[in-house]
Order: structure tokens, then C-alpha cells, then sequence
């Protein structure tokens, strides 16, 4: 038996989790999962895959020892943000899952980071903590996101892009090679990037523009 410690899973409302966890489990090694932690105490138990609602903040300060984390929750970037701040000050021990059909390429990866089914990440590439890659996204060679990125399904950033911290791109957007974007940036559905951005913007359409401070 592994003496490697349980997952708890911080959010209960991102059930792709629970696609990534399977595929690992059936195609890797098993992860042993205890289940949720979440403070909202208006969750719906029965979208939680008959896993235990273990508590909140509360319980895992009482057993942050003996477990490791990876952190779902957040409607919005700031509020994840703000989540992960709280954990940091309870010194919680993060994971970080990558599915198994994944193609990582000599990068490197940080803590808490989700990987999912079909990215790629390319040659000297970073992906730092508390980042998620979705199905399909694709990080080219040499970019460095930075931290608490969401990268929705089929985004492609291609070799030598540079983010910073907090910055969604939206569903199937992309950039051209070798831009830099600052941090709290949301780049819209299906957007093409080709410049550099600033902080706190929305890039929206084909060629992207700032359209408006980010909420």
C-alpha cells in the first residue's frame, strides 16, 4: 500500500475534477481521495460523486498534516485568489494532477496545477501554481503563465508568451508568438490576441482590443 498522503478536494463545484481523477485512476496509478472540503453550507450533496463532504476551512486546518490539496473553488479568479491565500495560512501540502494523455515536454510545472485530457505543453515551458489547463489547451515552447491562470478548453498560446497572475482566456482564444500580458486580464471566447497587454483589461474579438478594466 502507498504511503503517499489522501487528497482532499478544496470546492465542490467543478466537476471535471472528478473526470481528471478517473482518467488518472484508470490509466495511471490511484489517487486516493477522501473528498471535498467547501465553507459554502448551501452545497448540493448529490453532485458530489458520492464523496463525503468532509467540512470546511475549519476541518482541514484540523488534518492539514496528514493530507494534500488541490484547490477548484472560484467563481471569478480574485475569489480563487482569495481562497488560496486563506489555505496559504494554513500551510496546506498542494497536489498537482496531470492526466495522463497529456503531452508535457520537458517543462516545468507547479503546485496545485490541473493538466487535462489532450494539452500540450511545450518545450521549457512553465506552468506555475495554482494554474488549470484544460482539455485541448495547448502552451507553446519557452511561455511562462504565471500564477492562477485558467486556460479554457482548445486556447493555444504559442512558444515565447509571457502572462502574468490572474489571467482567464476564454474558450478556443489564442495570441501570436512572443507577447507579454500582464495580470488580471480576461481574454473573451474565440479572441486572437496580438499585443501586449496591460493590467487589468478585457480582450475581446479578432484582433483583440482592451475593451474595459477587468471586474
Amino acid at each position: 500500500m502507498s504511503d503517499e498522503k489522501p487528497f482532499i478536494i478544496f470546492g465542490a463545484k467543478f466537476p471535471d475534477i472528478e473526470i481528471l481523477i478517473s482518467r488518472i485512476n484508470l490509466k495511471q496509478k490511484f489517487i486516493h481521495v477522501l473528498g471535498y472540503v467547501d465553507d459554502n453550507p448551501n452545497i448540493d450533496r448529490k453532485n458530489l460523486f458520492n464523496r463525503p463532504l468532509l467540512g470546511g476551512i475549519q476541518w482541514l486546518s484540523e488534518n492539514v498534516s496528514r493530507v494534500k490539496v488541490v484547490c477548484t473553488v472560484g467563481r471569478t479568479l480574485d475569489d480563487r485568489r482569495n481562497v488560496l491565500n486563506k489555505l496559504d495560512q494554513i500551510n496546506v501540502e498542494y497536489g498537482t494532477l496531470i492526466d495522463p494523455e497529456s503531452e508535457i515536454c520537458n517543462s516545468k510545472i507547479g503546485k496545485n496545477v490541473l493538466i487535462f485530457k489532450n494539452a500540450i505543453v511545450g518545450p521549457n515551458a512553465r506552468i506555475s501554481d495554482h494554474t488549470i489547463v484544460s482539455f485541448n489547451a495547448i502552451v507553446g515552447h519557452d511561455s511562462e503563465i504565471g500564477e492562477n491562470n485558467f486556460l479554457s478548453g482548445g486556447v493555444t498560446i504559442p512558444g515565447g508568451v509571457r502572462t502574468g497572475t490572474n489571467v482567464h482566456f476564454g474558450v478556443n482564444s489564442s495570441c501570436i508568438p512572443g507577447i507579454s500580458l500582464g495580470s488580471n486580464i480576461r481574454i473573451g471566447a474565440n479572441a486572437a490576441v496580438m499585443m501586449n497587454a496591460k493590467d487589468d483589461v478585457v480582450m475581446i474579438g479578432n484582433p483583440a482590443r482592451p475593451m474595459k478594466k477587468s471586474l
